[in-house]
């Protein structure tokens, strides 16, 4: 997985760092807090982090396509001239005449101008 660039927004505690001190990321007085300010910097908190779980979950996504593709990469080119040579080698056995592969012909069909009971 490619590191990430850390912008400088992002070189302040991240929420996993604070919630490993216990401290808050930003110091806010409770009591300068409206109720209503208090849900929204909820909301925003929580959308915060389903934004951060679908980064990681599409990083993971987009790293296992790579090493897919790679894979398949290195298949289509070890397999790309099987067929090819699965199609020629009849023909080869074919034009040889005296290929380990082919079975000699029965003695009647060696010289058809021959008669057989010579």
């Amino acid at each position: 997985m490619f590191p990430m660039k850390k912008t400088e927004t992002e070189n302040v505690k991240t929420e996993a760092d604070a919630g490993e001190t216990g401290e808050p990321l930003v110091q806010i007085d409770p009591a300068t807090m409206t109720p209503e300010q208090f849900e929204e910097l909820k909301g925003r908190a929580e959308k915060a982090d389903d934004h951060w779980a679908r980064l990681l979950r599409t990083t993971a996504d987009f790293d296992n396509f790579k090493k897919r593709a790679a894979r398949e990469k290195q298949d289509a080119i070890r397999y790309a001239n099987e067929g090819l040579l699965e199609k020629l080698v009849p023909v080869l056995d074919n034009l040889t005449p005296h290929s380990p592969r082919r079975k000699p012909a029965p003695p009647a069909t060696r010289n058809p101008c021959r008669p057989v009971s010579q």
